[in-house]
């Protein structure tokens, strides 16, 4: 099943490479550079997934996935950081993450988790 992706990653480099994993896969992937471009994207685009880094600019992945739990716009979020530190592990499992993986994660697990987030959105 192809999906629409929605990356919320303020580091262009790491941006790509998700861009470049996601489409050899055969997904389709949009990245937005900030939380607040990532934000307007969840309420204007229709995505089946969404990979958001916790610290962006302008409004964090946390903020985000508060603003949109429990909404018309809310689908499934792998969070995907640098941040090891198990408190904001559990504050993004708690305020609605789906999934939280840490940035030096096999691409295979980014990808298997993907997937699966968006089987579980189309059920």
């Amino acid at each position: 099943m192809s999906l629409n992706v929605l990356i919320g990653e303020d580091n262009a480099d790491y941006a790509a490479c998700l861009v470049d994993l996601l489409r050899k896969a055969g997904h389709a992937a949009e990245v937005f550079p900030d939380g607040l471009a990532a934000f307007h994207a969840f309420k204007e685009n229709r995505f089946d997934v969404a990979i958001l880094d916790i610290a962006l600019p302008k409004l964090s992945g946390l903020e985000i996935l508060q603003k949109i739990t429990g909404t018309p716009h809310a689908l499934p979020v792998l969070v995907l950081t640098a941040h090891g530190d198990p408190e904001v592990h559990d504050r993004a499992l708690s305020t609605g993450a789906s999934v939280f993986l840490q940035k030096s994660a096999d691409p295979a697990d980014i990808l298997r988790h993907v997937a699966a987030l968006g089987r579980r959105r189309h059920v």
